[in-house]
């Protein structure tokens, strides 16, 4: 790993892990495994406009969880294959629509919806 990449993943690890930024959650593997790590969680309430210096789309109701690739390795894999993979936050289920990489290619952004038994 270049000197960039740690000093990177550090950060991320840093501000993930606060409580003003980061949440727990526990990804709900779709063979029955589960693997808990830390997120920057975004469940917008109210719509925020957003500009568009990392060619972000406007989803004003997207909730999304990011987190670097060793959080979660594989989950990026599954979701691409089209396995039903679900994220756990503060109690509530959400299933991950995608997953995409970010420009540096370490950090993860899912795209998740709430989820339902019986959905």
């Amino acid at each position: 790993m270049g000197g960039f990449d740690g000093l990177a993943k550090q950060v991320f690890s840093t501000i993930s892990r606060t409580s003003l930024m980061g949440v727990s959650a526990i990804w709900h593997s779709s063979n029955n495994t589960d693997t808990a790590g830390q997120i920057l969680f975004k469940n917008p309430t109210e719509v925020d406009p957003i500009g568009d210096v990392e060619r972000y789309e406007y989803r004003p109701n997207q909730c999304t969880a990011e987190y670097h690739i060793d959080t979660f390795p594989g989950l990026k894999q599954l979701v691409d294959a089209g396995n039903e993979e679900y994220l756990i936050i503060d109690g509530l289920t959400y299933f991950i629509v995608e997953i995409q990489t970010k420009f540096d290619g370490k950090t993860m952004v899912a795209y998740i919806q709430p989820y339902q038994d019986g959905e």
